[in-house]
């Protein structure tokens, strides 16, 4: 599937938008496109906090979702990306 059109690598521009609430937005409109009213998902670090957003906030409703190891509050991250953050030419 990763050569099909529409799919495969993004090529993010630096106007891009890709924080936390443009995910949840973008996740609530794949599933609205895709016409999935009640899916199964499974989330894990960033995209619990995707999945939450797109259920509190864009009406996402789902059959059952499984979290795990979600990143869903702050502080976010991990020290190893704190760590690679502040060395990022490393």
């Amino acid at each position: 599937w990763y050569d099909m059109p529409g799919y495969g690598r993004s090529d993010k521009g630096a106007e891009q938008r890709t924080s936390l609430d443009v995910q949840g937005e973008v996740f609530a409109e794949m599933l609205a496109h895709w016409d999935l009213e009640q899916p199964t998902v499974v989330a894990h670090d960033f995209g619990g906090a995707t999945t939450l957003r797109a259920h509190l906030l864009h009406g996402c409703d789902f059959e059952r979702y499984v979290l795990m190891n979600v990143v869903a509050m702050r502080p976010w991250g991990s020290e190893f990306f704190d760590h690679v953050g502040r060395h990022v030419d490393a």
